[in-house]
């Protein structure tokens, strides 16, 4: 079968397409899916600089998030059945193929009147919004929502369904992506960049702070959130790190932020409490039934151009002395960030301004490097923040502009991204129509 391959450890520019690649057989649990669409998120970039812990070793085959039809299922599968259409998240990859395998378990259906590729975002970015909002930060009507990396991927979706929730939402992203954050119906947008940041969220709450802050940025911004949160009562859920890394000591959290820090890995929530998140895709379809979310509307590019558009996935890394911009956020969390244009929706991205000549990661006083990740590590589960907006694969180019599922009466109809359409890079048909 065809395939993109990643052939070293030094960036995607070493991608190459290969037709003789062997086409997987489904284990126990799992299903074969013909790709016809997958999405490029800061795992898949990470593991081609070798910066993901326990990543594969060159050559392989890239890809986590891949959507399209079920062909075949192992033994142990009643569901979903061949010819299904799907989307899903697998970290041992192969996204980037004509076949991939998918755990069952995790193969999700595609909604009616979408396209394959119009629903990559609905895998990661979004119960990574919802999951920080509901069951960990706990979001009720009438509470305060900080929300950085509004104009990303994940932070999009989180100030949609803030909203939609009751709340007040206060978003940070540079000033040339405000629009993208208001779009999303943010009540105050500030310049994620701005060094009083801190100061002027407890202006606009009257000095009492947010009741929860969804960080996704760390290095000195979340010093800022932990400041913005309010005493006792404030929440601050950490899912990114695109700044680096932050240190936080017992004395702090005793003399100095007395609030609720709760770290959030999507891929943990799934592994180590299936329940939990098992409600959060049923609340999530419940909002897609809505209206509040919606699907994205990608433009393709063709999949030998793979290697030429990976020139354009550059790090950006986080101005020295500040806190990160947020709305770089969607991108490869554990490492930096990258460039949202002002006006793209979710898991959309168009290609990045080449501002950023390397990687910067924050680092602790005193605070050793993590060994290289290909000596022995167990690879984690996705970043939740890995989600970020990211790069659309597609094989088979569908009509964009489909609508979103008719809303129920009475209900708020809203829907995540704006109105125009999004500038994307992607690959296309690899298969033959």
């Amino acid at each position: 079968m065809r395939a993109l391959e990643q052939t070293s450890l030094d960036g995607p520019q070493d991608l190459r397409l290969i037709t003789d690649a062997p086409v997987p057989s489904p284990g126990p649990g799992e299903v074969l899916i013909r790709v016809t669409a997958a999405g490029v998120n800061y795992v898949d970039i990470s593991q081609a600089r070798g910066t993901f812990a326990g990543g594969p070793r060159p050559p392989y085959l890239p890809g986590i998030e891949g959507a399209g039809e079920v062909t075949a299922v192992g033994e142990e599968v009643s569901d979903p059945k061949p010819g299904a259409r799907v989307v899903g998240v697998s970290i041992a990859g192969g996204a980037f193929a004509e076949y991939m395998t998918l755990p069952a378990a995790a193969a999700l259906p595609v909604p009616p009147g979408w396209s394959d590729e119009q629903a990559l975002g609905m895998v990661v970015n979004w119960p990574t919004a919802l999951a920080a909002l509901k069951p960990l930060g706990r979001v009720a009507e009438g509470q305060t929502v900080l929300i950085h990396a509004a104009a990303g991927g994940t932070g999009q979706a989180a100030v949609r369904m803030a909203k939609h929730y009751g709340a007040t939402v206060i978003a940070t992203a540079s000033p040339a992506k405000h629009d993208a954050a208001r779009a999303q119906g943010a009540d105050h947008v500030l310049d994620s960049r701005r060094p009083d940041l801190a100061a002027e969220v407890l202006r606009l709450t009257d000095g009492a702070g947010v009741d929860l802050v969804l960080e996704s940025v760390g290095g000195a911004t979340l010093d800022t959130s932990l400041a913005a949160a309010k005493r006792v009562t404030g929440r601050v859920v950490v899912y990114g790190l695109a700044g680096g890394e932050a240190a936080i000591t017992n004395w702090d959290l005793v003399y100095k932020h007395q609030i609720h820090l709760i770290g959030l890995n999507i891929g943990t929530l799934i592994q180590a409490a299936p329940q939990l998140f098992g409600e959060v895709m049923a609340e999530m379809f419940a909002l897609l039934a809505a209206g509040v979310l919606g699907p994205t509307r990608p433009t393709t590019y063709e999949l030998a151009e793979a290697r030429k558009h990976s020139r354009n996935w550059r790090h950006e890394p986080p101005p020295a002395n500040w806190p990160s911009s947020p709305d770089r956020s969607g991108a490869p969390r554990a490492e930096s960030a990258w460039s949202l244009p002002s006006g793209v929706q979710p898991r959309t991205l168009t290609r990045t301004r080449d501002r950023g000549r390397g990687l910067r990661r924050g680092r602790r006083p005193g605070h050793s490097p993590p060994p290289h990740p290909h000596r022995g590590a167990t690879p984690p589960a996705p970043d939740s923040s890995s989600v970020p907006v990211g790069l659309v694969y597609v094989q088979r180019v569908r009509a964009a502009g489909t609508t979103s599922p008719t809303a129920p009466e009475g209900s708020r109809r809203t829907t995540v991204g704006p109105r125009s359409h999004s500038h994307v890079v992607t690959l296309a048909k690899v298969v033959p129509s």
